[in-house]
């Protein structure tokens, strides 16, 4: 790489992934999970979401979505306590498609949406993956 200000940076490509897209023949079965959390440990706040997605050799899937929160009692951390709560639950369910680097989910009330695909290219005879990336977030196998 070449910096706006000529610096150059050379990249280790050797451990990066090589990910590739699919065509229309592509399948995947698994389920895959993506997490994500934080927080501020001085306040005592912290978060968690989860989205999941269960993809089937069929071309069938189904998705589901889970959160979970803990803020303090008086807006800081000590003796007050904490409020928590979250929700989970079953999300919608569908067919996929797969064109290049594209994913067409199609809902039974007729809706679609397009989200962004990649797959490890090792991987692409496969159905079943390590890892997905979707609209540009990891996903992993739960099974792994």
């Amino acid at each position: 790489l070449t910096w706006a200000d000529g610096e150059t940076e050379v990249l280790d490509m050797a451990a990066v992934t090589p990910m590739t897209g699919g065509d229309a023949q592509t399948r995947i079965q698994g389920a895959y999970t993506h997490t994500s959390g934080g927080g501020n440990v001085v306040m005592g706040t912290s978060f968690l979401s989860q989205s999941f997605f269960q993809f089937s050799a069929d071309g069938t899937f189904s998705s589901d979505r889970a959160s979970s929160f803990s803020v303090p009692l008086g807006g800081s951390s000590g003796p007050d306590g904490h409020v928590s709560g979250g929700s989970s639950g079953a999300g919608p369910r569908g067919t996929y498609e797969i064109d290049g680097y594209n994913m067409k989910l199609t809902y039974p009330d007729g809706r679609i949406q397009w989200m962004g695909f990649a797959q490890a290219a090792d991987e692409a005879a496969t159905p079943v993956k390590t890892q997905l990336m979707l609209d540009g977030i990891w996903y992993y196998n739960d099974d792994d």
